[in-house]
């Protein structure tokens, strides 16, 4: 207990004092990071595909479906912006984009119906 105790403590000593910062930014209304709040899926797919096609972009395992490139992941899987994934993300209301693999770097995008109505951006980076 006493190891945990310290480990926690040594990650947020770390976290205070790395200069570390944090975006979580919560868009209802508008426009952000390319998406337009009241769109339709398939336009936010042809705009992430348009954004995102040459980046490596991953999401979680469970929520990959027919966008997964590889399944040999524990977590993130890699993803392509194909036709089958087009399909897939049209039939679900959540979409999560990670960059580069890394799970403090990443896009949501809420969907009620057909229509865009909520883009969130989570992202830790270091000045």
């Amino acid at each position: 207990m006493k190891a945990i105790s310290f480990l926690f403590l040594l990650l947020v000593f770390t976290q205070a004092h790395s200069k570390s910062y944090v975006l979580l930014e919560d868009v209802t209304e508008g426009q952000a990071y390319g998406f337009k709040i009241g769109e339709s899926k398939l336009q936010s797919f042809a705009r992430a595909k348009g954004q995102f096609n040459d980046d490596f972009i991953s999401t979680w395992k469970d929520l990959a479906g027919e966008c997964a490139q590889a399944n040999n992941e524990w977590l993130l899987l890699p993803i392509a912006f194909s036709q089958a994934c087009k399909i897939h993300l049209l039939n679900v209301n959540n979409w999560w984009f990670y960059f580069n693999g890394d799970y403090l770097d990443s896009i949501r995008l809420t969907f009620e119906g057909d229509q865009l109505i909520r883009i969130y951006r989570h992202h830790h980076f270091k000045k």
